[in-house]
């Protein structure tokens, strides 16, 4: 919650009568411009295609979601076109090898098993550490996704299958997604306007 909190930004300087007062537009704005932490649970066949080394019947990611929304007009809906200040452009600039970003990249999905999904979530490109690397491949990714037509994002998660999800007490598992956003913290301060504070590792 706490970490969720930070991550929301502009949202909690917001009373009440400021919500009242402001377009719809603005909240669709400041929810896809902004680094969030996210867990999903998702169908596992597709990630081992894909070459994560998975097994079950559904994978529980826990991680980061960068959104480029749609990157030229016109906008389908309100707060959808990608603006000069969100995250998109801090992320892309550090897709590069030898990046803050990219070490962080290295360590996470080269040695502890993260997975780095970028695309339109239909179709989406898929790094491991069996393909990963250098960030420069993220920025290369990107270009295969129009901007006018297509939504597209990042994401950077753990892949938990469902058996240990299954496993876990309640406490256990929520223990263990704030261990996960704990991990990609540095990775979000590289393309957020403000830094989260960082648990110091042991």
């Amino acid at each position: 919650a706490a970490l969720l909190s930070q991550a929301a930004g502009p949202y909690s300087a917001l009373t009440v009568a400021d919500c009242a007062q402001r377009p719809e537009s603005y909240f669709w704005d400041l929810m896809y411009s902004t680094t969030i932490p996210r867990t999903y649970y998702v169908h596992d066949r597709w990630l081992e295609a894909k070459g994560c080394p998975v097994h079950g019947t559904k994978v529980f990611q826990s991680g980061l979601q960068i959104e480029r929304g749609y990157a030229q007009g016109p906008e389908p809906y309100p707060g959808c076109l990608l603006k000069d200040d969100w995250d998109w452009h801090r992320l892309i600039g550090q897709c590069a090898a030898g990046t803050e970003l990219d070490k962080e990249l290295q360590r996470l999905v080269k040695r502890e098993g993260f997975v780095v999904e970028v695309g339109d979530w239909e179709a989406n490109t898929v790094f491991t550490k069996k393909n990963f690397t250098s960030a420069r491949q993220i920025r290369d990714a990107t270009k295969k996704y129009p901007k006018r037509d297509k939504w597209a994002g990042f994401q950077l998660y753990y892949p938990m299958p469902e058996r240990e999800v299954r496993a876990c007490t309640g406490y256990e598992l929520v223990k263990a997604m704030c261990g996960v956003f704990d991990e990609v913290i540095p990775a979000m301060n590289c393309c957020m306007q403000i830094k989260l504070a960082t648990n110091p590792r042991e």
